[in-house]
Order: C-alpha cells, then structure tokens, then sequence
C-alpha cells in the first residue's frame, strides 16, 4: 500500500493513520507497519507508557520496519508515538490538545523538522489536502489557528504556486528573512501554547529540532543557497539558534539532532533515517530523557525560565557516538 492509503479523515486535524492496521508501505525502500486501535505506531498505549512522542513521518517512523524504529530501540522506557506523515506542528498541537488527559503526568517530546514543519504551519494545505494552519489575529499583532476549512473534499488551489517546493522551504528557513521571521514566530506561538497545556497536566515538555538531510552536506548548501531569497545571508545552522532561543525563553528544555546525524543515517534520496540513524536518535532521547526531561527539570516544571535554564534547558547536550 502507499501511506496514503493508511489514512482516514478526521475533521479540524485533516487525516491520521488508521486503526489496526498491518501492512507494507510502498516506498524508496517498502516497510513493515503496524498500528494500535488508535492509528499510533509502537507497542503498548498512551495510558501505559512512559514517554509520549509528538510529531510527523520521523515520529511515525516512515521507511523503517516497526522493530527498527526508534521508538522501538528505547529498550528502557516504554515510549509510545503520536505521528502521522505529511503533518505540520499545528496538527500535532491539537492532538497535544485531544489527548492530554491521557498523557497528564507523563513526559512529552516534540520533534519538530525543519525541512517543512515551520513552514508548512503557516500554509493551509499540505499538497491536495487541508490542512489547520496559523495565521496572523484579527488584531494583526498575534496568531491563531485556521481549521474550519479542512474538509474532505480537495483543497482547490495549485498545491505548489510559483515552484514553492521542498527546497525553497529549507533555504528560507535557513535564511535571516521577513518568510523565516513569520515562522519562527509561530513557531513560538504554539510551543507556548503546548508548554501552558503540559504545565497544565503536569507533564514535562521537551521540543527536538530535526534537520533535513540536505542542511548536513556542506556539498548540497550551494542548491539551497541559490534557493533563498537572501543566498549570502544562508545559515544552515539558523534553525536550531531560533528554535533554542524560543525554547528558552519558554523555559522548554530543547535537544537538536545536528550534532549527531549524518548524511549516511539517512535513507538513499530519502529525508527519513536508516536503522543506524533510529538507533543513534533512541540513545540521544533516553539520554535526554534520563538527565534533562525527567530529572532535574521534571521536579521544577512550571517555574520560571531562568530556573529551567538553569536546570538543563539552557545547556548544550553531549550526543552518544
């Protein structure tokens, strides 16, 4: 089967895996799925895990079999994942939203991608589909979330206007540029949204930054550069500084992937990770799980920023090799 035939309407949220699902997935290399009554990928449940993990095809685990993903590879905790291909944040925000009194008490990690998570929340469809989006307040001056267009039926507009692919939304996030600024702030919008739902319920959160396979190569940078509406300002390390920033400012412990991933624990022609890459990110999670999500920060969550800085937010993380 395509990924596009596991999935099923949901209204607000757009579409999301469906339930119980066993199957083959067609894709670059085809794999092995398995889904609970929920549509959620991994053994066991929300109610009886020990991590719950937000997020979009790298949460879901596109191109690996079940026992390779990450998730899976967490041999101390029982982590669950909440991820469905093609999402953006605001997706994953409202299922934060849906499912938080299943989650109360438990941490939570969110993994954002910057090949077109900040981008595409800014956006109200994802190809053909529709998708829930953020968009400037009646005010002008904030944000709010646009969901009552998603329906079933085909979001109507060309999906891809003026060439506006996958590689100008790197390049642009990548780039100081009045595009990237709008991002990152809504960005900043629904971290702070999620950290109040999860102090809420007293569960630690956590947001992950994953890079796309492209920002890793010194030898692709030059596509990117030509791509960016400012090619001498392209920083492919932008990302992970506003993200941090916006995290701790939020007193939000954030963990970025870059220092870790390399080009080889990426599937050929593929964004997703290898086996080897699942295994090097399960041990980066249980290690930040072990010594920032859960201890100190998880005794001192809901304070103010300055005392989860200075809890383990703030500080850089040592990667496993």
């Amino acid at each position: 089967m395509a990924w596009t035939e596991l999935i099923d309407f949901v209204p607000e949220i757009g579409w999301k895996n469906g339930g119980n699902v066993r199957a083959r997935v067609r894709a670059s290399r085809s794999f092995r799925v398995s889904t609970d009554e929920d549509g959620w990928r991994g053994a066991g449940s929300i109610d009886d895990c020990d991590l719950l993990i937000f997020g979009d095809s790298f949460a879901f685990g596109h191109g690996v079999d079940d026992r390779d993903c990450f998730h899976a590879r967490m041999s101390r905790l029982r982590v669950k994942t909440v991820g469905v291909n093609g999402y953006n944040m605001v997706q994953q925000l409202l299922w934060m939203e849906r499912l938080r009194d299943r989650f109360a008490g438990k941490p939570v990690m969110w993994l954002a991608f910057y090949g077109n998570d900040l981008m595409d929340n800014l956006h109200p469809n994802f190809r053909h589909y529709r998708t829930p989006f953020v968009r400037a307040s009646g005010g002008g001056e904030g944000w709010e979330i646009a969901k009552d267009h998603v329906r079933q039926d085909p979001w109507p507009f060309d999906p891809d206007p003026k060439g506006w692919g996958y590689d100008n939304k790197i390049a642009e996030v990548c780039t100081p540029s009045y595009q990237s600024d709008r991002a990152y702030s809504a960005c900043a919008f629904l971290v702070e949204r999620a950290a109040s739902l999860c102090a809420e319920v007293g569960s630690p959160l956590a947001v992950v930054g994953i890079p796309d396979v492209d920002m890793l190569d010194p030898a692709r940078h030059a596509r990117l550069r030509a791509r960016s509406s400012k090619p001498d300002a392209f920083d492919p390390g932008l990302p992970d500084r506003r993200v941090r920033e916006i995290c701790d400012g939020l007193g939000v412990p954030f963990l970025p992937l870059s220092g870790m991933l390399k080009v080889n624990d990426h599937l050929p022609n593929d964004c997703h990770w290898t086996p080897r890459g699942h295994r090097k990110v399960a041990m980066a999670l249980e290690e930040f799980h072990r010594t920032v999500l859960t201890a100190p920060f998880g005794r001192t969550y809901g304070g103010d920023a300055a005392t989860a800085r200075d809890s383990g937010s703030g500080k850089p993380f040592v990667e496993a090799s």
